[in-house]
């Protein structure tokens, strides 16, 4: 069961591109903008065709969630978070695209706030 809501509407997404937050890693980028502490943390993921086909597109979607799942990253509450991947991150492990995704929440978050 996912911890955190989802981001559907194109301008949540504009939204982040323009003034969110930016931390980059080597194989994904993190938005990230503080809202509402009352309102719950809200993640929207990109995934684009340069990843690959859509298994590998999907199975890079889920390892987004399943990271994000594992942190807890709801209970932090009131960030709006846009995960987007960059070519080459199907490719990387599970752990290290974990660890890499862990960084880059830390780094935009600490930055948000």
């Amino acid at each position: 069961m996912r911890t955190y809501d989802t981001l559907r509407r194109q301008s949540d997404f504009a939204r982040l591109y323009r003034h969110g937050r930016r931390c980059a890693q080597e194989s994904l980028l993190v938005y990230a903008v503080r809202g509402p502490a009352a309102r719950g943390a809200r993640v929207g993921i990109a995934v684009s065709k340069s990843i690959g086909k859509a298994v590998s597109r999907n199975r890079v979607r889920r390892r987004i969630q399943n990271t994000l799942d594992a942190l807890r990253f709801g209970d932090t509450g009131g960030y709006d978070i846009l995960v987007v991947a960059k070519p080459g991150a199907a490719e990387r492990s599970y752990l290290d695209f974990a660890a890499q995704l862990r960084t880059a929440l830390s780094g935009v978050i600490e930055r948000a706030a």
